[in-house]
């Protein structure tokens, strides 16, 4: 009975491990790119199955560069996007961006309206000023097939913690669970070495 607990048990941590795997991911922020949104040494858990909307902060990957970025969707496919010399249109329309940095100027990359292919989509860093994003030709139009998940929790700001400072506290926390573990499986295997003892010597 205790081997057949044991089994259960690694079988359900298997699954889960191989669910995390298949359907999450995480990232950890590095530069100022998203600021005042994510900052660096954020640890983000990202979802690799959700669908792409506007206003999604993304994780994709630059081929170009063997990396991965963060930024935020802007527009989607079929989508119009014009920058100014005050705001950015999309389909016509100034978008509200109570997010983004400080309400600078855009007039050092002034775009004309531009229409997001087919597939793609138009990203941006909250930080414009410092951000390299759909703006440039470094990273133009994202492809869809480049997006490798949507933010769906900052750890880091839920527990007001560094990723390094996370790694450590999830390390204390499985050395914790696995000991409890351990504890729970040797108790249930005494437990049930005593009552077999004690149905022998009643026994007798």
């Amino acid at each position: 009975m205790g081997k057949r607990v044991v089994l259960v048990a690694l079988t359900c941590i298997l699954f889960l491990a191989v669910c995390w795997v298949s359907l999450f991911s995480y990232v950890v922020v590095s530069g100022d790119s998203m600021l005042p949104t994510l900052k660096t040494g954020d640890f983000l858990v990202i979802d690799r199955g959700n669908k792409v909307q506007k206003g999604d902060i993304i994780v994709f990957s630059l081929s170009s560069k063997h990396k991965e970025l963060v930024k935020r969707v802007i527009a989607e496919a079929g989508d119009t996007v014009e920058i100014t010399a005050s705001d950015i249109k999309v389909n016509g329309e100034t978008i509200k961006e109570d997010y983004i940095k400080s309400n600078e100027s855009y007039s050092y990359d002034l775009m004309s309206e531009t229409v997001v292919p087919a597939n793609c989509i138009f990203v941006l860093g909250d930080n414009r000023a410092v951000s390299v994003d759909s703006r440039s030709a470094e990273v133009g139009m994202v492809n869809l097939n480049q997006v490798d998940g949507t933010l769906i929790w900052n750890v880091s700001n839920t527990f007001n913690k560094s990723a390094k400072e996370l790694s450590s506290y999830i390390v204390d926390v499985t050395i914790v669970l696995f000991l409890f573990a351990l504890c729970c499986i040797m108790g249930y295997n005494l437990f049930r070495y005593l009552a077999s003892r004690l149905k022998n010597h009643r026994g007798v």
